[in-house]
């Protein structure tokens, strides 16, 4: 069964206190007229509305010009806060019914503030959805930024302070000209502002602290990261992209918007901080149909697993948790695996998938690693010096011998036993190598008696190589 969102439960009244923070929807013909009967509803529980509008004053802590604006539709948005608070006015009969319609014509969201983006409302899982999910749990994280601001300039004492508590943190005291206000900013991936304020407060010019949360994830390569930014995209009307790491041979994506992270949180239970050792498959995707399952499961793969040269997929996960669903899931689907009950010396539980069967759906088509399971190589090099580079940034990192490096060994023709002398590596890697780079059509052999010797093919051109990003 697919999962139908409450868009209502969007809002967290914990953290939204003041209008600038609160989720709206939009006001159309359909919205408008359900807002209509439960404002209708309401005022018979008061004499006349300016009691009412009293009441939702002191209720939602604002001002009495947010709740008459907003309840004479002076905007295109309606708060969720006060929608919530008018339909608790209501016949308990009423409420659910009322909460589904509004539910059904809410076509996007916004937050309060003045530069917020409209995001399209979300109202059920999708497999795009499953799949960020996926990539989250693998190797995203929702971090926390937290900007501390002061009227005047913090006190030296506090700086310092701060300095001890986070002392791998860059922590400059910057100035915002918008709104006359030092401020210091620290991003955190565990909630510790109960701390940051207990050192904060005690500075003579502290005004207040802002909290906001993003989404960030990493990968090697840009095409997975674009697969994901895609999805996000597809699924929230958003416009985000992958960014290229400075002096890092690495992608980056983040998303900063209030809405897409709430629902990473509200619908998905994921937290902020680290997740490493609880993260698991969210029960609203776990209990949905297979397809979703499937798709979660491929964007955690695709994110946290290895593909080797023999095609055996390798992952290590630090959750027993995760290793407990993805044996369900395997189990389930009739693949082939193994794994360890118990972690490693470094925490680590170890789980891989046997080569000689399907396995291409738990990919990204068009990424590298789909590209090397299925040894679909389309790239021509345009020199050796480019393909040495490719094939070694391919090569994992337990390799004895990267491959760029390898072949420098196939210069002339060689017997197993001959590369197994020079290169002191294993027979069952060996092969591995050797399969792999016949897959490139970089080496070719022939057998001379029993044996077979191996050697490299001069002509780059002919060369097939997995495309890099």
């Amino acid at each position: 069964m697919v999962e139908k969102f409450n868009i209502l439960e969007l809002h967290d009244s914990r953290i939204d206190k003041r209008p600038f923070s609160w989720i709206c929807f939009d006001v159309n013909p359909k919205t408008k007229k359900v807002i209509d009967i439960v404002v209708e509803r309401s005022l018979k529980n008061f004499t006349y509305k300016e009691k009412m509008v009293e009441y939702l004053m002191r209720k939602l802590n604002c001002s009495n010009d947010t709740i008459v604006r907003n309840l004479n539709f002076k905007k295109y948005w309606f708060p969720i806060p006060l929608f919530i608070e008018l339909l608790k006015l209501n016949h308990k009969l009423d409420i659910s019914k009322l909460k589904w319609q509004i539910n059904d014509y809410i076509r996007y969201l916004k937050t309060s503030g003045p530069t917020s983006v409209k995001v399209t409302a979300l109202k059920n899982l999708t497999k795009e959805f499953c799949e960020v999910a996926g990539a989250h749990a693998a190797d995203g994280t929702l971090p926390l930024r937290v900007n501390l601001i002061f009227h005047k300039k913090p006190l030296k004492e506090t700086q310092n302070l701060l300095k001890q508590e986070y002392p791998h943190k860059k922590l400059n005291v910057l100035y915002d000209s918008s709104i006359k206000k030092h401020y210091i900013s620290i991003c955190l991936t565990e909630n510790l502002i109960s701390r940051i304020k207990e050192i904060a407060v005690k500075d003579t010019y502290f005004e207040r602290i802002k909290v906001s949360y993003f989404f960030r994830i990493v990968d090697e390569t840009k095409k997975s990261l674009e697969i994901i930014a895609n999805n996000i995209n597809k699924d929230f009307g958003l416009k985000y992209e992958p960014i290229k790491m400075p002096k890092v041979n690495a992608w980056y994506f983040t998303i900063t918007n209030k809405i897409f992270i709430r629902y990473m949180i509200k619908y998905l239970k994921f937290k902020h901080g680290k997740k490493c050792y609880y993260v698991s498959i969210p029960k609203s995707i776990k209990y949905s149909n297979e397809e979703f399952v499937t798709s979660f499961v491929r964007g955690f793969i695709q994110f946290d697993g290895s593909v080797e040269l023999d095609s055996r997929v390798t992952m290590e996960i630090s959750s027993n948790e995760m290793i407990r669903d993805l044996v369900w899931y395997f189990n389930k689907n009739k693949l082939k695996f193994s794994y360890s009950k118990n972690p490693n010396k470094r925490g680590l539980y170890s789980l891989k998938l046997r080569k000689n069967q399907i396995l291409d759906y738990l990919f990204f088509k068009d990424t590298l690693k789909y590209a090397i399971l299925t040894k679909n190589f389309t790239f021509t090099p345009a020199s050796k010096r480019e393909a040495i580079d490719i094939l070694n940034k391919v090569s994992n990192t337990n390799m004895k011998i990267k491959l760029g490096d390898f072949i420098s060994y196939l210069k002339f023709e060689k017997t197993m036993k001959d590369l197994q002398l020079s290169t002191k590596i294993s027979a069952t890697s060996l092969n591995n190598y050797l399969n792999f780079l016949i897959n490139c059509n970089i080496i070719v052999y022939r057998k001379i008696g029993k044996a077979y010797v191996y050697y490299q093919k001069g002509e780059t051109q002919q060369w097939r190589l997995p495309v890099i990003e």
